[in-house]
């Protein structure tokens, strides 16, 4: 049970301008004595049904309302409210006379009493009347009217029960636990209500391309870009990259739910998720252990992006209908917890996945050919496409063309800008020394056909890239007809 924005302790201000916004984090030491005494409550209750544990008394713990209601929240991880296992409510006697009416739940047995009393009582049970009434139907299955009463309300939230979730062996969560994974649900639920969130990566970070000469685009910086524009894709994230001439900085910037969809449920979910392998951070707590009790893996290196990678981050984040700019600086990272290569779900492996590893060559990334993994499409239209191709060369009818799944980044002309921006083809094809681009355009948001024009515009001049978009877009990519071959 996630907490949002708007139950986070804030605080606003004013630059040059532009609204600023942060955050209540957690920071070393703090409130751990309130963390313990609210753990301590939780774990007075736990095996107690919900209608005798006091949200007044838990907050108590706290004191303040608003950080009291978000570690509360948080506790979720560790803690769940759960209904009785209906067998071991019953007696035995009961219970089997109850399987041989086919009643086994708390459902079938309000339901088997409405029936009960439409059929001996008219489909009305006066006050006067209600005891007998039930007596008599507890008395059909050996059951004391207060066993039936308690049996009917089983499934209510006043009756679930506070368990420790995991196994028995599963210890209390400790403060710094708590607070740590308090600290990744604030930075998230920001990230859940943000158009857009920037990085400025530090490329030299990764010990890669040393010795490569100034200016140029390194091995090291290549094989950075595969691996940001492979989570993103994994994740279903649009993103922008590009690149600081004369540098190893890349700048990355990811577009949030409020700019792509307006919904941060899932959209959000991915951004943050894809936050969390850039910045190196899961849910892991300060043992080693994962909240909900699972044990984090070994001491391998972290095979993604690292906080000393981070030179520049931040957020633009939509709360109330304004934006705000949210910083992440060092000192808010550290407050995350650290992730260990084992915390990456669905995305371990990634590295194996990459089959390319890009070097710079005359002014694009070449990329040499390895053996291809799993491919991950950011639209279904790529994905058949893809496959229809294969379908051909399978069958000797591609003649003699090859398909790449995204191949080398293109640079595109800077302009006298500070960075240079980078574009990312969907396809390559290639046949005898031959070698053609293909971008298929999506129609997604304004915003996104706007920044995919201003891309291909750059390229304009370019005799090697075709475009194929689908028929409704016509009209929007109508000006991109004189300079590229449309299909």
């Amino acid at each position: 049970m996630r907490f949002g924005l708007q139950d986070i302790r804030k605080h606003v201000q004013r630059r040059g301008g532009e609204l600023f916004v942060s955050l209540h984090f957690l920071r070393a030491g703090e409130s751990r004595t309130e963390i313990s005494r609210l753990i301590a409550y939780y774990e007075q209750w736990l095996g107690q049904p919900q209608r005798r544990f006091s949200m007044d008394d838990a907050r108590a713990c706290v004191g303040e309302y608003r950080l009291a209601n978000c570690l509360m929240a948080t506790l979720s991880a560790w803690y769940a409210w759960r209904s009785p296992d209906w067998n071991a409510a019953l007696p035995q006697p009961a219970r089997d006379a109850l399987e041989q009416a086919s009643i086994t739940s708390p459902v079938q047995l309000r339901l088997a009493l409405f029936d009960f009393v439409n059929a001996h009582y008219g489909g009305f049970l006066e006050t006067a009347r209600r005891e007998d009434a039930l007596a008599r139907f507890a008395g059909n299955y050996g059951l004391r009217v207060a066993e039936l009463e308690y049996l009917l309300m089983l499934d209510s939230d006043d009756e679930a029960v506070l368990v420790r979730n995991g196994d028995k062996s599963v210890q209390p969560p400790t403060p710094g636990e708590v607070a740590a994974l308090y600290n990744q649900w604030v930075f998230e639920a920001a990230l859940f209500n943000a158009s857009e969130v920037f990085f400025g990566i530090d490329c030299g970070a990764f010990g890669l391309g040393s010795g490569e000469r100034a200016g140029a685009i390194t091995t090291g910086v290549g094989a950075v870009i595969k691996r940001l524009c492979y989570l993103a894709r994994k994740l279903g994230i649009y993103y922008d990259l590009a690149y600081e001439p004369g540098t190893s900085h890349l700048r990355l910037t990811l577009y949030g739910p409020q700019d792509m969809t307006g919904a941060p449920q899932q959209y959000g979910a991915r951004l943050a998720r894809l936050c969390r392998l850039l910045l190196g951070y899961d849910r892991i707590t300060v043992d080693g252990r994962m909240a909900g009790g699972r044990r984090a893996g070994g001491d391998r290196p972290h095979p993604y992006i690292s906080t000393a990678a981070v030179v520049e981050a931040r957020a633009t984040v939509h709360f109330l209908q304004r934006a705000y700019q949210f910083a992440i600086d060092a000192k808010l990272l550290a407050l995350l917890p650290v992730q260990d290569a084992e915390g990456v779900e669905g995305v371990a492996g990634a590295e194996d996945a990459m089959n390319r590893i890009p070097t710079k060559v005359g002014g694009k990334i070449e990329v040499g050919n390895h053996e291809q993994g799993n491919e991950v499409y950011d639209s279904s239209i790529e994905q058949a496409f893809a496959e229809a191709f294969t379908s051909l060369a399978g069958s000797y009818a591609a003649d003699g063309w090859q398909l790449e799944r995204e191949p080398e980044p293109l640079l595109l002309p800077s302009r006298g800008a500070a960075s240079q921006a980078i574009f990312i083809p969907d396809f390559a094809l290639t046949r005898d020394g031959h070698r053609v681009y293909l971008e298929i355009l999506g129609f997604w948001t304004p915003s996104y056909r706007e920044r995919k024009l201003q891309k291909l515009q750059q390229l304009r001049g370019r005799r090697d890239i075709l475009l194929a978009f689908p028929v409704e877009a016509r009209g929007v990519f109508a000006s991109l007809a004189p300079d590229f071959p449309l299909v």
